[in-house]
């Protein structure tokens, strides 16, 4: 797992998931609509890493995500994280 901390700029610039999310059923077309990004494997350059959530705040600005990090198990620790600002009073999508 990297140390390296990324910002909510750096993931913004992230891709759209090229194939949506599979295992959700969830379509490319969508994951873009709502924002959704992904980081890809530095090995290969195509296996998605980790899928990218967005936080809004009330004005309607990306502030954090929530990352989901698929190179580990789920249940284990840091699986799930969060990038920037990520509060109950923002809005997801």
């Amino acid at each position: 797992m990297s140390t390296k901390r990324e910002t909510v700029k750096q993931v913004s610039n992230y891709p759209t998931p090229p194939e949506g999310i599979p295992e959700r059923h969830i379509r490319k077309d969508i994951c873009k609509q709502y924002g959704v990004k992904c980081s890809l494997s530095e090995e290969d350059g195509k296996t998605v890493t980790a899928y990218y959530f967005p936080f809004y705040n009330q004005a309607g600005d990306i502030v954090g995500y929530k990352k989901k990090d698929l190179t580990l198990q789920k249940g284990e620790k840091y699986y799930i994280t969060t990038i920037g600002y990520c509060s109950p009073d923002n809005m997801l999508f």
